[in-house]
């Protein structure tokens, strides 16, 4: 009875991802004429808002002989989480729940509406939200005002319902049991060979491993390699957790916008969400305005600390967010010694703001700024600290708003809403306003800050340079 329901617990400790990718035919392509070949892009969404994930080189196009006239699919999203809250937009066009692939065709009203939808979605993000973008503003208006609407986009949708998977792929919830998922019923001669009870799941090099050894351990049959293949065995903590954005309640300028915990790249990659404060640990050495170091956690407001970009700044505001837990975490290795901060805290790289994980990801850090290696990780965080430099309003337009902390420029806007709507260093920020009342609130009743509304555009130069 006891290794029956060890059986039963084993059998039972995976848990399905859910992933939907679409793909949306143009019969002209407007991205090559932006010079957008590759890359990736991405932008929030909701029940009522379809969101971005897409890759400009992940859809089939052809071009003639001067690579002109192109025609074909673009990758608008591929994204996956364990809760399914990625998906709530496209359940309602996905024609048969078993089946993940859905036509979507202009030759009906819902077709026309979902099209067009997607297509004002791109337009939006590549006009107003797109960082470090090659082309201008203007040349994006030509480009768009051309434009076709996609003829007809390619759904599928892996959830619950798909025959034989319930989903994409799947994740351990229970560690302990993986040895006994795996090996369930082979002694009876009964060997389960996929990805779902593998070291790695979501891969069809899972299946493949998980045969190697069946083949191996029960049949004598030697693997037909030689080489060593590490296991990848993670947990998924959760299936679900609340999006992280600004609010009333002191958050900072920037966050994360997954929605779970994932190990497949869907999300935050395990651990507790460190949720919206841009911090970094009481360890990291900010410079202060006479050249010394100091840990962040010892700086005290009235300090005046070295910005990095405008000479000397005034400390307005010390932050501490306590955390007490497990959370994913950028490491970078400097030549003042290891910093480790949240992944979408903004540092100034190649005379830009860029967000840490934007950074490493584009291949910005590693041989700069003194970083000799920069990675992410999951650690035990107590607690996070950040700095808020010139918050008063009367800096607006004058100061960079920034500290050096381990020979890096940070963004110093802390939780001040009014800052991080203003200079809008993280992708949050660059929402609607609707997404962060708290900014708007205190704009609208600031009746001494409205006059320096207008000290935005020379406050956007001085931070873009």
């Amino acid at each position: 009875e006891d290794q029956e329901q060890l059986i039963y617990d084993s059998m039972h400790s995976v848990q399905t991802e859910i992933a939907s990718k679409l793909y949306l035919y143009y019969s002209d392509a407007w991205w090559p004429k932006l010079g957008l070949l590759n890359g990736d892009f991405s932008k929030p969404g909701d029940a009522r808002n379809m969101l971005l994930a897409g890759r400009y080189h992940d859809g089939h196009i052809k071009c003639d002989s001067n690579g002109n006239n192109c025609y074909g699919f673009l990758l608008a999203v591929y994204t996956h989480d364990f809760g399914g809250n990625r998906a709530q937009y496209f359940r309602r066009y996905q024609k048969d729940r078993p089946e993940p692939v859905t036509v979507i065709s202009n030759t009906d009203v819902e077709g026309r509406a979902f099209l067009k939808h997607a297509h004002d979605r791109l337009v939006e993000y590549h006009l107003y939200d797109a960082q470090n973008r090659t082309y201008t503003g203007f040349q994006a208006n030509q480009v768009f005002a051309n434009a076709p609407l996609p003829e007809f986009a390619v759904l599928s949708t892996w959830n619950i319902a798909t025959f034989g998977a319930g989903g994409a792929w799947h994740g351990w919830t229970e560690l302990s049991n993986v040895q006994d998922a795996m090996f369930p019923l082979n002694s009876f001669h009964i060997h389960v060979i996929n990805e779902a009870f593998s070291t790695l799941q979501g891969w069809a090099e899972g299946s493949l491993l998980l045969a190697d050894e069946v083949l191996e351990t029960y049949f004598d049959v030697n693997r037909p390699w030689s080489f060593e293949v590490s296991n990848v065995v993670q947990r998924v903590s959760q299936t679900s957790s609340e999006q992280c954005t600004p609010g009333s309640g002191g958050s900072s300028g920037g966050g994360s916008t997954g929605g779970g915990t994932t190990g497949g790249g869907g999300g935050s990659g395990g651990g507790a969400d460190p949720g919206p404060d841009l911090c970094f640990t009481s360890d990291a050495l900010v410079r202060m305005a006479d050249g010394s170091l100091k840990r962040i956690s010892d700086v005290t407001v009235g300090d005046h600390v070295d910005t990095g970009l405008l000479g000397a700044g005034h400390v307005t505001e010390h932050l501490k967010h306590d955390v007490n837990d497990f959370v994913q975490v950028a490491v970078l290795t400097t030549n003042h010694g290891e910093l480790v901060g949240t992944i979408n805290h903004p540092i100034h790289v190649d005379g830009e703001w860029y967000q840490i994980d934007d950074a490493l990801e584009s291949g910005l850090l590693v041989g700069k700024l003194g970083i000799v290696n920069a990675t992410i990780e999951t650690r035990y965080v107590d607690a996070f600290y950040n700095l808020e430099v010139d918050g008063n309003y009367e800096s607006i337009g004058s100061s960079s708003h920034s500290y050096t902390v381990n020979g890096i420029v940070a963004s110093g806007l802390g939780d001040n809403p009014i800052l991080n709507r203003l200079y809008q260093r993280q992708k949050i920020w660059q929402q609607d306003e609707e997404v962060v009342p708290a900014a708007h609130e205190d704009v609208k009743d600031g009746d001494d800050f409205l006059p320096r509304v207008n000290l935005l555009h020379a406050a956007s130069s001085i931070m873009s340079s």
